[in-house]
């Protein structure tokens, strides 16, 4: 069932962690509300910042985590 998707993932998300995945099998299907996806070591950098400026935007999307991790 979890095939493609590391537990680590999960489990921040259930602790309330924004979540900053590689595009990819998996990470796509759970990043909506709750974080990022990027496609290279440059736009990482660039959501990991996004996400320390605001710290509104790093509470809201851990909410959405947790929410989405309980589901």
């Amino acid at each position: 069932l979890w095939e493609g998707l590391p537990f680590a993932v999960i489990e921040a998300m259930n602790l309330c962690k924004p979540v900053i995945l590689r595009r990819g099998v998996g990470n796509i299907d759970h990043v909506t509300n709750n974080g990022f996806i990027f496609s290279n070591r440059f736009q990482a950098i660039e959501k990991l910042n996004e996400l320390i400026r605001d710290p509104e935007l790093r509470i809201e999307n851990g909410r959405n985590s947790h929410l989405m991790a309980q589901k």
